[in-house]
């Protein structure tokens, strides 16, 4: 079985969580991008995780070809735009709660 091709939007407190169980914890999951507007955070994490794909906005995370979901723990008010952005390149999604206009 093909395991699925995990990012991860927003790597604060519980973003950093959500990359860390996809990592260690998921066995169908690869976690394979990380992204956050705080590049060095990104970097870091990534570097932490073991994972070569760090990005500094969604856009260039949605180019990664391993991609097949994400995960957006982005602050709430960002919430809309990145489901909108994901949903339009046809990628599944989990998002956290709340789903804020």
């Amino acid at each position: 079985m093909r395991k699925l091709g995990v990012g991860v939007l927003g790597v604060g407190e519980m973003g950093r969580r959500h990359a860390e169980n996809l990592r260690h914890l998921v066995p169908n999951a690869e976690l394979v991008a990380i992204a956050d507007v705080n590049s060095v955070r990104a970097r870091q994490v990534a570097t932490e995780l073991e994972i070569t794909n760090s990005f500094d906005s969604l856009e260039s995370m949605l180019e990664c070809k391993e991609l097949n979901a994400v995960v957006i723990a982005t602050p709430d008010k960002f919430h809309a735009p990145a489901v909108k952005t994901v949903a339009a390149a046809g990628k599944d999604m989990l998002c956290e709660k709340p789903l804020m206009r």
